[in-house]
């Protein structure tokens, strides 16, 4: 594929800033991860009713967090393409809009939370387990709007060159949670009362609170500092659209990606409640196998937000080869990560798996579904990093069509077929899901090899600053001074 871009000059070009903005990224998402394994340990100690409830209450959170979070994904596009094209006040104004979007996604979004929590008996959960999930989803639902200002702030700092700020204000969070954790659950006696699993709902909300005021405080103080240190220039710029239109580009865009995120997400959801009707051992070990390919799919994750940044950054700047040369290496560089990452899932699957748990049924069964992991991971790697590299462009949808055919149409009938039909079991419905994962890939490969056609052939690309074999590397941001908070 990089034949037709590069050679490996131009690789070694292209890599650092791709890897100096993916890592950020990739720690930061597993500081999240972080949070939410805290909770739940920290919960754990109450009972198995209240890390069941807690579980359930952070199950449905999630469905309704990744839509806000997944359309303000669009961000990526629409700043680092103002940021390629130099024009800072644009890049302000997609933030500004970003926030305006955050509040109105997260009044709905939030009702809707409180009141499936009020109303969590119609869905017929054990009765002990509802009370439980019921208590920590009221606590954990205002938080999302937090969240989402935060998503906000942190893609708009990612898209002008400054992914490291939101990823060490989410490391400083994880010690904070923590202190909110033990004060909250279990109470300070003759102060506080202990508020058990609602205590734990309550902590991360105001957590959440602190990383968005944090990071909202971060970013004003770096954007008046890049104003006052900026050089007037005779051009007037051009005045921004109404934030109205703005808003109604930012979800146009932000929307496909929404469900997109929140799709793929849904599917394991459903997977784990097909599962749960087949007894405690599949559960077990399809929960382990969830938890695992969880953290190998941060790597890709984070490469995924650079390659977004990466292209739309060099599509502003109209420079359209270098826009899909970055897209090539970041496929390149995530097919190798996830080879190595297939491998060791190969050759420490029992060693693994026995982190989680010393049962030996359990493991024997993680063990096979942990192999079919490691046989997806490249698959897996090359599908998220794809879905960025097409974010870039601007495409948001075609990640949309790959999921619903890949995992709806093709994964799940398949895998619940095997599982239940032809009594697989749990192996028959990962295979389902490898299957449709594969279709996934593919798919999106294929968009990209045409949107990347199109991008060189459409428009010719303007002339850039002469080098002897082609265009600058990605610049620094322009006027904004790069950060290592």
């Amino acid at each position: 594929m990089l034949s037709n871009h590069s050679s490996i000059r131009s690789i070694r070009r292209h890599l650092p800033p791709i890897l100096e903005m993916a890592l950020p990224i990739m720690v930061g998402q597993v500081g999240q991860m972080v949070m939410i394994l805290i909770d739940m340990f920290m919960v754990g100690r109450l009972g198995p009713q209240a890390i069941g409830g807690a579980g359930l209450g952070n199950a449905i959170f999630y469905v309704f967090t990744l839509f806000g979070m997944g359309t303000l994904y669009a961000l990526d596009f629409l700043v680092s393409n103002a940021q390629g094209a130099g024009d800072e006040a644009q890049c302000r104004y997609w933030l500004r809009t970003g926030l305006y979007l955050s509040v109105i996604l997260s009044v709905p979004l939030v009702v809707a939370l409180l009141w499936i929590a009020r109303h969590l008996a119609i869905f017929h959960f054990a009765p002990a387990l509802t009370t439980s999930a019921s208590a920590f989803l009221v606590t954990l639902s205002p938080s999302l709007f937090p969240f989402l200002v935060f998503v906000a702030y942190r893609q708009y700092l990612q898209a002008t060159g400054s992914p490291r700020p939101g990823t060490v204000i989410t490391l400083l969070a994880i010690a904070s949670n923590v202190v909110f954790d033990v004060v909250l659950i279990f109470g300070v006696p003759g102060w506080l009362p202990a508020l058990g699993v609602a205590g734990a709902g309550l902590a991360t909300t105001l957590t959440r609170t602190l990383m968005a005021v944090s990071l909202a405080w971060y970013t004003i103080r770096r954007d008046r500092r890049a104003l006052s240190r900026s050089v007037p220039t005779s051009a007037s710029p051009s005045p921004p659209p109404s934030i109205l239109s703005g808003l109604v580009r930012l979800f146009k865009i932000g929307g496909p990606a929404g469900v997109h995120v929140t799709l793929e997400a849904s599917v394991f959801s459903v997977a784990t409640a097909m599962l749960s009707h087949l007894g405690v051992v599949p559960a077990a070990a399809h929960t382990i196998v969830l938890n695992i390919t969880s953290f190998t799919y941060m790597a890709p994750l984070g490469l995924s937000g650079a390659a977004a940044v990466v292209v739309g950054s060099h599509l502003g700047a109209r420079r359209r080869k270098e826009a899909c040369a970055c897209g090539y290496v970041s496929l390149a560089l995530s097919a190798v990560i996830m080879a190595c990452s297939g491998l060791v899932l190969v050759l420490a699957s029992r060693p693994i798996v026995s982190i989680f748990t010393a049962d030996p049924v359990v493991v024997a069964l993680a063990q096979r579904l942990l192999y079919l992991v490691a046989i997806y991971q490249v698959a897996d790697g090359l599908q998220v990093v794809g879905a960025g590299a097409l974010r870039g462009l601007g495409d948001t949808r075609s990640p949309v069509v790959a999921i619903l055919v890949g995992y709806w149409v093709v994964g799940l009938p398949v895998g619940f077929w095997l599982g239940f039909g032809r009594g697989l079991g749990a192996f028959g419905l990962w295979v389902g899901l490898t299957i449709g994962l594969f279709v996934v890939a593919a798919y999106i490969l294929w968009r990209w090899r045409e949107q990347s056609i199109i991008c060189q052939s459409d428009i010719p690309e303007l002339p850039c600053a002469p080098q002897e074999d082609g265009c600058e590397p990605l610049p620094r941001t322009a006027g904004v001074p790069s950060t290592t908070a």
